[in-house]
């Protein structure tokens, strides 16, 4: 598989058009952009495992082979598409080969994982997996203020948490008041996090911001709609998406002027 094959791989795996990811990495330049697909695509195939693989046995297989890849990538022998894809990026942001690890590990643990008791559980296991991916999101779009990236890794946890509220998976368990509260803290503290994002860091962060914005207009949409997980999914129509993403990289501009 060429180059112009593993750039594609990863764009259909992690930024399909339509997708709130897509919209998000909307205005970024053509080299930023390929190297977040590459990043984010690794993180939805380790992602998938856990969501598609009933047998526990099977989910831990397949996570093996997974760090054995890693290990390639970083001997320049990688196999898959993604790991290919992602070997200039790895140059290129001096990223180590402990983020994948640990994101690995972090999946690994929720094969059959115990059910976190509080919302403040949920933020602490998210840290080690989306979190994570976020962090490297923010190296590679760049930055100058230093808490820039833990500020983009706890936006990453929340919008963790919020496809997570949106699972089946997840979401069922939890009682209704729960999944009432979840939602009004995430939308509270996405916002807070907008708030506390460096002015100087606003434009290459713009992804981060636009994301945040299209997740909080999707939790007011489910609040309208009663929270009613357990029918139905709501998603924003592509519209409105394209809609919010370019009044956040509209209102960034400004900033920046």
């Amino acid at each position: 598989m060429n180059s112009s094959s593993t750039e594609e791989y990863c764009r259909h795996k992690a930024a399909v058009a339509g997708t709130n990811f897509y919209y998000s990495t909307l205005y970024y330049p053509a080299d930023i952009k390929r190297d977040l697909n590459a990043l984010h695509a690794f993180h939805a195939e380790i992602e998938q495992v856990i969501e598609e693989c009933t047998d526990p046995g099977v989910a831990h297989l397949k996570l093996a082979w997974w760090h054995e890849e890693i290990q390639r990538l970083f001997t320049d022998t990688a196999r898959h598409p993604v790991a290919r894809e992602l070997s200039p990026v790895i140059s290129r942001y001096a990223i180590k080969a402990t983020a994948f690890v640990d994101l690995i590990r972090h999946y690994e643990q929720l094969i059959q994982p115990a059910q976190p008791e509080s919302y403040q559980d949920f933020m602490d296991t998210l840290a080690q997996g989306p979190g994570i991916i976020w962090n490297l999101s923010a190296r590679i779009c760049g930055f100058r203020d230093q808490d820039t990236p833990g500020i983009v890794s706890q936006m990453g946890c929340l919008f963790g948490l919020f496809y997570l509220m949106q699972s089946h998976r997840v979401n069922h368990q939890l009682y209704p008041d729960q999944q009432i509260e979840y939602f009004k803290r995430l939308i509270i503290d996405l916002e807070e996090c907008c708030r506390r994002l460096p002015e100087v860091d606003c434009q290459t962060q713009t992804g981060a911001l636009i994301l945040a914005n299209i997740i909080m207009q999707t939790c007011d949409e489910i609040a309208r709609d009663g929270y009613r997980l357990d029918q139905h999914r709501i998603n924003l129509t592509p519209l409105r998406k394209l809609w919010i993403a370019w009044r956040t990289h509209k209102k960034v501009l400004r900033t920046e002027d």
